[in-house]
């Protein structure tokens, strides 16, 4: 026994001389302060406070250079003053989670596997960016890249299936293609497949007596199968003083009950195919040595009959609450999305399904020295098609989200600490508010970075 003992332990310490071990951390502190978010009437506006933090450590374990494994925690978005999360008088709370843990194998130089809980998104995050459970196959050569996915957003369902008809939950496949012609100039296309079996969907629909009531929509002994697309071609060019980065992206689905006993299927509802596009644009200028403008450009397609139009991947979350899973930044500070890296409180201008969108904005960034940049921001949102809304009783259309300025710095304090202090405007439309209040609201802060 002492015998197996020693050979397991020098085993052990023979693996631990050749590996690898690295890690690291990012820190993220926020505190701001404003009336977003609490309402579009100065009279009922507060001016409330939100301090948080995000604290992710990684850690690394190389074996050799076919096999690594890398695990990243986080603590965060924990806001201070909530006793029941930790971040209040009492500290302990359970605020721990695990964000990555994967496992690279890489055969050759050209070709890598990465098997795990990974982050995946496409190039420009409108149709799905997010963690995700499930396994990549990577091939590299002189100018061609492909990478090839299997995703899990849900697995579960398995019970809802009899022996014609098949039920995995939700999978998602992803093919990445992308091509260099040339030094600083690449195309690519991005394909994205959701296969999704669920028996299960609330929506609130009025009842007899107007009231509005959380219903399933997949009638019982059926099951609701969705097969949706989306093909996302793509272009990045850097021309010197002149940078560029598209993708358009066309998407259609279509959608059947299937019965799980001997009876006849249900029939879908009217429209049982989707369809609708989205174009994203970024691209940047630089003016002079210290001037460059950037251009933030994004539509969404629309329908006035609420039919086709553009939707985002939408899986369910830890409630078993579906929701899109797509995070777009405009670069604002207000009129962004809710998960995107920016603000804490936010009006996300995304979410106006049929109504569509289209929402540029523009940034001049001054760089005053090495240390410290100034940025200047404007951006306005407004619908493809009119929104309702009440005013004295009488139904009026607009198609205005908001307008918003945003004035901010990025300060590099020392090696590894960066201060983003930050003042942000925003005058919203009757479209965004739906009332006929659209008083201003506001926010400032500061957002200390942290890496090592």
């Amino acid at each position: 026994m002492k015998k197996l003992v020693t050979v397991a332990l020098m085993l052990i310490v023979a693996t631990a001389a050749l590996a690898e071990f690295d890690g690291g951390f990012k820190v993220r502190f926020r505190h701001e302060m404003g009336t977003v978010g609490t309402s579009y009437d100065a009279d009922s506006q507060t001016f409330k406070r939100a301090v948080d933090f995000r604290f992710r450590p990684w850690f690394g374990y190389k074996v050799n250079d076919m096999l690594s494994v890398k695990w990243q925690g986080e603590i965060g978005d924990s806001y201070f003053g909530n006793p029941s999360d930790g971040t209040g008088v009492a500290t302990d709370g359970k605020t721990f989670e695990t964000k990555h843990l994967y496992m690279d194998v890489k055969p050759s130089k050209e070709m890598s596997i990465r098997l795990g809980l990974q982050g995946y998104a496409d190039p420009h995050s409108i149709v799905f960016d997010d963690d995700i459970a499930g396994v990549n196959f990577g091939y590299k050569m002189d100018q061609m890249k492909l990478v090839l996915g299997w995703f899990v957003p849900y697995d579960g369902g398995e019970s809802n299936k009899n022996e014609e008809t098949w039920s995995f939950g939700q999978s998602m496949f992803a093919a990445d293609f992308g091509y260099e012609v040339q030094k600083g100039m690449n195309v690519g296309l991005n394909a994205i497949f959701v296969i999704s079996s669920i028996d299960e969907y609330f929506m609130d629909i009025q009842d007899e007596d107007g009231n509005m009531v959380s219903t399933n929509i997949v009638p019982e002994g059926n099951t609701w199968k969705t097969t949706s697309m989306y093909f996302s071609p793509n272009f990045q060019g850097d021309f010197g003083m002149f940078n560029v980065n598209t993708q358009f992206t066309y998407f259609m689905a279509s959608h059947e009950f299937e019965s799980l006993t001997d009876e006849d299927a249900e029939d879908f509802y009217d429209d049982d195919t989707d369809s609708g596009m989205a174009f994203s644009l970024k691209a940047g200028v630089k003016a002079t040595d210290e001037l460059g403008i950037r251009l933030n450009f994004l539509y969404l397609s629309s329908d006035d009959k609420g039919e086709e139009y553009y939707m985002p991947t939408q899986f369910p979350d830890k409630n078993m609450e579906y929701k899109s899973r797509w995070f777009p930044s405009s670069g604002l500070e207000i009129l962004t999305s809710s998960g995107a890296p920016d603000g804490m409180a936010v009006v996300s201008p995304y979410g106006q399904g049929p109504a569509g969108l289209m929402f540029p904005a523009i940034f001049a960034d001054y760089m005053i020295n090495k240390e410290l940049t100034v940025s200047l921001g404007l951006g306005f949102g407004m619908t493809m098609e009119d929104v309702s809304y009440l005013k004295d009783g009488e139904e009026e259309t607009d198609t205005m989200l908001g307008t918003e300025v945003d004035l901010k710095a990025n300060w590099k304090l020392f090696d590894k600490l960066k201060a983003v202090p930050y003042a942000a405007f925003l005058l919203p439309g009757n479209a965004l508010s739906k009332t006929d209040k659209t008083d201003m609201q506001m926010k400032v802060g500061m957002t200390l970075h942290l890496g090592m």
